[in-house]
């Protein structure tokens, strides 16, 4: 079973419309929509404010399936959810999901500025640059996988940090 199909079990079982559900968790009745029919899936976040809305715990959603063991690799799990989808989905989606980050770390800056010390590490800002960085790292390296350059990615990313260490060096 998906978690839009568990959502939607769930939420048949407190008798609630999509509408209804939608109100509770602040979101559209399309967006239930598109999580029950998996034509989205909600990110963690947006899951356990279902979840709390439904008055369940989020295991309850969450899919216990044999992609999801957690016996399974990381690279396993990524390239698993990166062939299902295929490139052109996941593209998008990456483009979506470099979006978000983006306005995470504008917020930050427009709510915080430089401001790094130890008191912000549970603030509502890093939590949201830390979670929608791992969903670029996530696309980034489901795109990596399904060009089938991983190898190529690592030289880049190694020739890129050699380059900007000299360019450091030579403006001391």
């Amino acid at each position: 079973m998906t978690v839009g199909e568990k959502i939607q079990v769930v939420r048949k079982e407190k008798r609630l419309t999509q509408k209804e559900l939608g109100n509770l968790c602040g979101m559209s009745d399309s967006a239930i929509r598109r999580y029950e029919n998996g034509r989205a899936i909600p990110k963690i976040k947006t899951l356990q404010k279902i979840a709390n809305s439904l008055e369940v715990p989020v295991e309850r959603l969450i899919p216990h399936n044999k992609t999801c063991l957690p016996s399974e690799s990381k690279k396993q799990k990524l390239q698993s959810i990166a062939d299902h989808y295929g490139f052109k989905k996941q593209s998008m989606i990456t483009i979506e999901e470099c979006s978000e980050l983006q306005k995470a770390i504008c917020k930050w800056h427009r709510e915080r500025g430089d401001y790094l010390l130890s008191e912000s590490s549970g603030c509502d800002e890093r939590t949201a640059i830390i979670d929608e960085l791992a969903d670029v790292i996530i696309m980034a390296n489901q795109i990596s996988y399904l060009l089938s350059a991983e190898d190529e990615v690592s030289e880049q990313i190694e020739f890129k940090l050699d380059r900007q260490l000299r360019r450091m060096e030579e403006n001391l």
